[in-house]
């Protein structure tokens, strides 16, 4: 089986491999690189909005300590709408 690191690292020595067993659909493999690159995207723009939700989860708790309810319900509505 051909992880995707060796397809993204190897592109053309995985098609020249493949033609020997007669598959001949190379855009296939272009295609699972485009499908990786935006499984990557979307993993940076996930992990993004984790880090976001996670420092607003830290300042409603000091908002709070501090005696700010106001500023900590803006927080947890920022924070609800990242988790949509």
């Amino acid at each position: 089986m051909l992880t995707l690191t060796v397809i993204r690292d190897n592109r053309d020595e995985v098609i020249r491999r493949l033609a020997k067993k007669k598959f001949t659909n190379t855009s296939l493999i272009d295609q699972i690189i485009a499908l990786d690159d935006q499984r990557r995207a979307l993993q940076v723009q996930s992990d993004q909005l984790q880090a976001e939700s996670n420092r607003l989860s830290k300042e409603i708790g000091i908002l709070i300590k501090n005696g700010n309810p106001a500023g900590a319900q803006q927080a947890k509505e920022r924070t609800a709408r990242i988790k949509e």
